[in-house]
């Protein structure tokens, strides 16, 4: 009797393996496919924002939702805060006077707010920079970084009566030694500028620079603590550094125990009482600036990625980014149609990136699932609480 023929083999190990992943890949496009096409920003990653949040004073709720774009399309969380509702504005480093990084949440929850979006670029590394602001950053008699270092830049700022402003301030530090003032930035480096460090950790003298040990005894003064430092030295806390140089020979005559006065300078110094942003303006007058399209500053601006911003009209404040899905990127000129769209006649960016962050109370953040790491946020507050008054 001859041996029947054996079965037919069954595809190898290695073209089961290719076959899953195939079909996982399709089910995976698919899914992203469904998402856009359905107006969700993640069906796979995204924010769990359903609906609309009021919250705060139930006549005049602050609003948040998402909002799904066709011209151009696009897919946005929305904060409309009220004017003139007796809402306040507040901005933070996520973590006070360290270098660190953390969540939206976690200023929001110091101060009770109801809101909060990420405020400013911020350093993902360095010595004694991370976490720290990129531009003026100020409220009230805090101000942690004055100036910038990019002609682009611009900032949302609210003045004495609380009113909503975008535009360039020229805010400078100054500290006063006994032979006259010299320009000092707070946690900030601006090429011959004087960085002043609140980081209460140890850290060492970066290379080509010198540091003056220092004592914060308040906002508005300091104490020289120790004698100058050379590079590579290590140190724990505040200091000024200097460039090694003229600049820095001044520093050398200050004797331990001198206390040194901190003020603003600038055309616009004591005018603003809130101010956050590096930029660029995203709009004005309603219109998207023709430096955003004609020749961008930076190739950051042109790529499609997740963004965040702040901008007004007669009637609102708007706190509004994309969902933190790659997908849902945005050119800075798309963005700033966007806001247009919404009804923005006014606005700055603020980040772009991986960092883009909209937090909102009892419901966490709206654009994600995830809180990612940034340096500074801005907070809607209720009126109780403290803060620059919004008009």
């Amino acid at each position: 009797m001859l041996d029947a023929p054996p079965p037919p083999a069954g595809p190898s190990r290695a073209v089961r393996c290719r076959q899953l992943a195939l079909g996982a890949l399709l089910a995976l496009t698919f899914l992203a496919w469904l998402g856009q096409r359905l107006g969700y920003d993640a069906l796979l990653a995204g924010g769990p924002l359903a609906g609309e949040l009021a919250l705060g004073d139930p006549q005049r709720p602050v609003r948040v939702e998402r909002r799904a774009l066709f011209a151009p399309a696009a897919q946005l969380i929305v904060a409309k805060v009220p004017r003139g509702a007796g809402y306040r504005l507040g901005v933070e480093l996520t973590v006070p006077d360290a270098a660190a990084l953390a969540g939206v949440s976690a200023p929001a929850k110091r101060r009770g707010a109801l809101v909060a979006i990420n405020g400013d670029y911020h350093r993902l590394g360095g010595s004694v920079c991370e976490g720290s602001p990129f531009s003026t950053f100020l409220e009230g008699s805090r101000w942690h970084a004055l100036g910038s270092p990019y002609g682009y830049s611009c900032q949302f700022w609210l003045d004495a009566e609380g009113q909503p402003h975008v535009g360039r301030l020229d805010l400078r530090g100054q500290v006063q030694l006994p032979d006259g003032p010299l320009e000092v930035c707070l946690n900030q480096e601006l090429g011959e500028a004087l960085l002043l460090l609140r980081t209460p950790g140890a850290w060492r003298v970066p290379q080509g620079r010198v540091a003056l040990p220092l004592e914060l005894l308040d906002v508005r003064r300091v104490r020289v603590v120790g004698a100058l430092r050379a590079a590579r030295k290590a140190l724990q806390g505040p200091a000024l550094l200097a460039k090694v140089g003229f600049t820095a020979q001044r520093l050398r005559g200050l004797e331990v125990g001198a206390e040194l006065s901190l003020s603003q300078s600038g055309a616009d110094a004591g005018k603003p009482q809130l101010v956050v942003g590096t930029g660029p303006r995203l709009l004005e007058g309603g219109q998207v600036p023709e430096a955003l399209t004609a020749d961008p500053a930076d190739t950051g601006w042109t790529i499609r990625v997740p963004r965040a911003a702040i901008g007004f009209d007669e009637e609102a404040v708007y706190l509004v980014a994309t969902p933190l899905d790659p997908r849902a990127g945005l050119s800075l000129a798309d963005f700033a149609r966007a806001l247009a769209a919404l009804g923005c006649k006014e606005a700055v960016n603020l980040d772009g990136g991986p960092s883009p962050s909209l937090w909102a109370a009892g419901h966490g953040v709206t654009n994600s699932r995830l809180e990612p790491q940034v340096g500074t946020a801005v907070l809607v507050l209720p009126e109780a609480a403290a803060g620059v008054s919004l008009r």
